[in-house]
C-alpha cells in the first residue's frame, strides 16, 4: 500500500490537517505565511524555517492572545526542523508543543510525529503511548489512519489481541484499508490462538 512506503520517512504527511487557523490568515501576517508555505511546498525547508520563525516572533506583537495560531506556527517550525534533518531540535520543539498546547490539534500532531520518529527507529514501546495520545484528537480518516498505526505498533510488540482490535477499528474510519487491515487482524488472532475471532474476520474479507 502506498501509505506504508513513507512510514519510516520524515516526508510522511501530518496525521491531521495543519492548515493555519482563520485568525492568523486575516492578520497582517498572511502574506508572510503564504511565502513560508510556498517555500515549504517547494522543498526549501531551511528558508521556510526562517520565515516561520520570523512569523512566530511577529505574532507576539500582533495576535499574542490567539492560542491556536501560536500552536500552529510552532508546529510549522517543528515540521521544517524535521524536514531539514534537525531531529534533536525538532523533537525538542514537538515536546514543547505537547506541553504548551495540551488537548489541541497541535499537541495531537506533535504526539503523532514523535511516535512516528520512535517507530522509524524500531522503538515501538516508546511510540505506542504517543500514537494513542494522538488518536484521542483524531476524527474520520485521520482516526482510521492512526488506529492502523496503533494496530501495527501492537503487532510489532506481539500484543496480538490489541493489535487485532486496533486493525479492525481502523476500517470504520478509513475503509480503503479494508481487506489488508482485516488480514493483518486475522493473522494476529492466529498468533493469539483465537480461531473464533479469526473466522469472524475472514468472513468480512
Amino acid at each position: 500500500l502506498a501509505f506504508a512506503v513513507l512510514w519510516n520517512s520524515p516526508q510522511e504527511v501530518p496525521a491531521k490537517s495543519d492548515s493555519p487557523p482563520d485568525a492568523i490568515m486575516v492578520s497582517p501576517l498572511r502574506a508572510d505565511i503564504l511565502v513560508a508555505d510556498s517555500l515549504a511546498s517547494h522543498g526549501a525547508y531551511l528558508a521556510a524555517l526562517e520565515h516561520y520563525e520570523s512569523i512566530e516572533v511577529a505574532m507576539s506583537d500582533s495576535i499574542e492572545s490567539d492560542w491556536d495560531a501560536a500552536g500552529w506556527v510552532q508546529y510549522r517550525v517543528a515540521r521544517m526542523l524535521v524536514m531539514s534533518d534537525q531531529p534533536d531540535a525538532a523533537n525538542a520543539q514537538l515536546d514543547s508543543i505537547r506541553t504548551r498546547f495540551p488537548d489541541s490539534r497541535w499537541a495531537a500532531l506533535a504526539s503523532y510525529d514523535r511516535a512516528h520518529g520512535f517507530a522509524a527507529l524500531e522503538n515501538h514501546k516508546a511510540a505506542l503511548p504517543l500514537f494513542i495520545d494522538a488518536s484521542e484528537q483524531m476524527r474520520g480518516v485521520e482516526a482510521g489512519r492512526v488506529a492502523f498505526r496503533i494496530g501495527h505498533t501492537y503487532h510489532r510488540l506481539k500484543q496480538w489481541e490489541n493489535a487485532a482490535e486496533w486493525y479492525e477499528n481502523s476500517i470504520d474510519n478509513f475503509p480503503i484499508l479494508g481487506d489488508y487491515a482485516l488480514s493483518r487482524a486475522a493473522e494476529c488472532l492466529v498468533n493469539a490462538r483465537k480461531p473464533e475471532g479469526q473466522d469472524r474476520l475472514l468472513k468480512r474479507l
